[in-house]
């Protein structure tokens, strides 16, 4: 946020993260080339955080960004069908690589116009109820499923009560976690976390520790939204929507697991190479909210380099 001082490197820091993105994508998507995508992304760094952010740009600049190349707009388009592919498709299973990626465009959609944006999250309901409704059935006819939801669900009631003797500032950072072997967990004394990032939050700094995190988010969110009419028509204005997208899609996110900080014993630290791309690109909001301020024409697409 306080490094960028010229709209150029948000830019090259945008596309190439689109460009090997799509590099990733392509190999994902052509049949034969799958088995070679670890030897594109290390493990870890396709984690919910990514996709939530990959889709919210590649939708947010192939819609939004009109300064843009009408053959690159196509090329943005066509990642970001592919990713849905990946995600909704390929990946369907796993909820936390779609659900949050999906409610980021749709809130793009909303942002930009709440009607359209209104019916956009319609369809998109209709789109996912299958899934949803596969989900859920996963999860009254799977027994896999059906422990894993409950054994959640089970973990969450029992981190809060072990929180109960200091709500207000936590137990410390991952301390929780040795504690959950004296509270059985569907008869078993195991050690577990409780795969919810809020719930996390609460258990390791406390009330006080999730205010702060939500309140930070908040005003992420208030710069996207005071930035979107302010900044001019191209990159800048499509970052911006793709953020504010991106932005709630974070905290979606954080509902199914813990994405958006890993906890050291359950996504672990691997799991930073994903979200690290969620608090990169929001220090890229961050600038240039910091660059309006400083001169508005700093933000002109004049040139449109990305041509």
């Amino acid at each position: 946020g306080h490094q960028v001082q010229d709209l150029r490197i948000l830019k090259t820091i945008t596309w190439v993260f689109l460009g090997t993105s799509a590099v990733y994508i392509f190999v994902r998507t052509v049949p034969g080339l799958d088995q070679y995508s670890e030897f594109v992304v290390n493990s870890g760094a396709t984690g919910s955080v990514y996709w939530v952010w990959l889709l919210s740009m590649s939708f947010s600049q192939a819609m939004y960004n009109r300064k843009l190349a009408l053959h690159w707009r196509w090329l943005m388009i066509l990642l970001t069908v592919c990713s849905i592919y990946v995600s909704f498709v390929e990946s369907r299973s796993w909820v936390s690589g779609w659900l949050p990626a999906l409610i980021s465009v749709i809130v793009i959609i909303l942002v930009v116009d709440i009607r359209f944006g209104l019916l956009a999250g319609l369809g998109g309901l209709v789109i996912a109820l299958p899934k949803i409704r596969e989900a859920f059935s996963g999860i009254t006819t799977s027994g896999t499923e059906a422990y894993s939801y409950f054994t959640r669900l089970e973990a969450w009631k029992i981190v809060l009560e072990i929180v109960r003797e200091n709500w207000v500032l936590g137990l410390g950072p991952a301390n929780y976690y040795y504690y959950t072997p004296l509270f059985p967990i569907l008869g078993n004394y195991v050690t577990f976390n409780s795969h919810n990032q809020y719930i996390d939050l609460i258990a390791q700094v406390g009330i006080i520790g999730l205010v702060l995190f939500l309140w930070f988010f908040l005003e992420m969110f208030g710069i996207g939204w005071w930035l979107k009419s302010r900044v001019p028509d191209g990159f800048a204005r499509a970052y911006v929507y793709g953020s504010l997208g991106a932005i709630v899609g974070m905290l979606a996110a954080g509902m199914l697991g813990d994405w958006v900080l890993p906890f050291v014993y359950n996504v672990g630290t691997t799991g930073y190479r994903a979200s690290v791309i969620g608090w990169l690109f929001l220090g890229g909001l961050f600038a240039l909210n910091h660059l309006w301020k400083k001169d508005p024409a700093l933000l002109k697409d004049e040139t449109a380099p990305e041509t």
